[in-house]
């Protein structure tokens, strides 16, 4: 797929990014639980994004939690997720992580199938782990 570029964010790209956030957030219904905001603007509009970050995994060893990738629903079918995905992939490989891990809402059947399309598989149904969330109020409450 050409037409397009893969680059790391700048500060520049964050009202962008947030745009996409929102967009994100309005397909899963659940627009009014974005906290985050933009805080300044961008250069160019950007199609796509993938927000990830390093952990650690205690039987495995450095790994990467995929937090999002996301392509706007007008470049959707082109490639443009594949090539994220792949450049996260090289990205995290380069890094040392022996493996990346993250979750899907069990509705989103086109990023299942996607992922599973890409090697991927379901840990729940593998290994039967549930992933748990814990708000801050909860965290504050625990804290106390």
């Amino acid at each position: 797929m050409s037409g397009f570029t893969i680059r790391r964010a700048v500060d520049e790209d964050i009202e962008e990014i947030f745009r996409m956030c929102m967009e994100l957030a309005d397909l899963s219904d659940d627009g009014d639980s974005v906290k985050t905001t933009p805080e300044n603007s961008a250069s160019q509009p950007l199609i796509g994004y993938a927000l990830y970050v390093y952990t650690f995994s205690t039987w495995d060893g450095r790994s990467a939690f995929l937090n999002d990738i996301y392509v706007t629903p007008d470049h959707r079918g082109k490639g443009i997720g594949t090539d994220l995905l792949r450049t996260v992939a090289q990205d995290v490989l380069d890094n040392g992580c022996v493996l990346m891990e993250w979750c899907v809402l069990n509705w989103n059947s086109n990023a299942i199938e996607f992922y599973k399309s890409k090697g991927a598989f379901d840990l729940t149904e593998a290994e039967h782990v549930h992933i748990y969330k814990m708000p801050k109020s909860s965290l504050e409450k625990l804290a106390k």
